[in-house]
């Protein structure tokens, strides 16, 4: 758990580098819908109406903020945050899977967040890393169904 706490904290940190690498930037590339065309599609909006880094930045803190009360707190609000941490870690994996890695499969689909850069890639692997394999191993607290039986 304290590994996943810290890979929430780095994705909160790296959402943040990314809403401050691109406020340096006056406009953000959004791409159309064909890699071959890329110059021709390739529109450019202003980095003020891109609310959905915003967004993402609050979500991350959220998940952080959970991920600390869950190494900090009893079993039972531990075991409830945990599962409400891996569900929303989880969604967040699968839109940036659809987004950035699905497309690397396609002959015709662009990469939605090109523009991160290596913060994509690093982003995508940190939710690798905390959505999907330390949910896989982690352990599960056993319950017996009787409390007075404690046969394994």
């Amino acid at each position: 758990m304290i590994l996943r706490t810290l890979s929430c904290i780095a994705l909160f940190g790296l959402s943040i580098g990314t809403l401050s690498s691109r406020s340096n930037q006056s406009q953000l590339p959004v791409f159309g819908a064909s890699v071959s065309k890329f110059s021709e599609t390739a529109t450019y909006v202003s980095a003020s109406s891109n609310g959905c880094l915003m967004n993402l930045k609050f979500l991350q803190f959220y998940i952080s903020l959970l991920a600390v009360g869950s190494v900090s707190t009893g079993w039972r609000l531990t075991r409830t945050l945990s599962r409400h941490i891996s569900t929303v870690l989880f969604v967040t994996f699968a839109v940036y899977f659809y987004r950035d890695v699905i497309p690397l499969a396609t002959v015709d689909w662009p990469i939605q967040d090109v523009v991160e850069g290596r913060l994509l890639w690093a982003k995508v692997s940190l939710l690798t890393l905390a959505a999907v394999i330390i949910p896989l191993v982690m352990p599960r607290m056993y319950i017996p169904v009787d409390p007075k039986v404690l046969d394994f």
